[in-house]
């Protein structure tokens, strides 16, 4: 099951170009992490192709993710449970 309503997305806060026609860009966003952190995600998507990273080390084994479609009809992201390379530092970038 993906995210469904926008009340799925509880806490959510998205990295995105201002300019969807820009050619490939690097996004960068900090962030504070709290202390009582239980789990951390991350649902990455892009249309074409993306990497992600956190703390610059790169999170999941995939390589050109996520997979192509029709963009006009389905655009896939992939699901990343990110709680482990969180609960070590303090402040992050993603």
């Amino acid at each position: 099951m993906g995210i469904l309503t926008e009340a799925d997305w509880n806490g959510a806060q998205w990295i995105a170009l201002a300019d969807t026609n820009a050619p490939s860009q690097l996004l960068r966003r900090e962030f504070a992490v709290r202390g009582d952190l239980v789990r951390a995600v991350v649902h990455g998507s892009g249309l074409g192709h993306y990497e992600l990273s956190l703390n610059g080390v790169k999170v999941g084994a995939d390589l050109l993710a996520p997979g192509w479609t029709d963009y006009r009809k389905t655009v896939l992201y992939d699901t990343y449970d990110v709680t482990a390379q969180l609960k070590a530092a303090r402040t992050s970038s993603v």
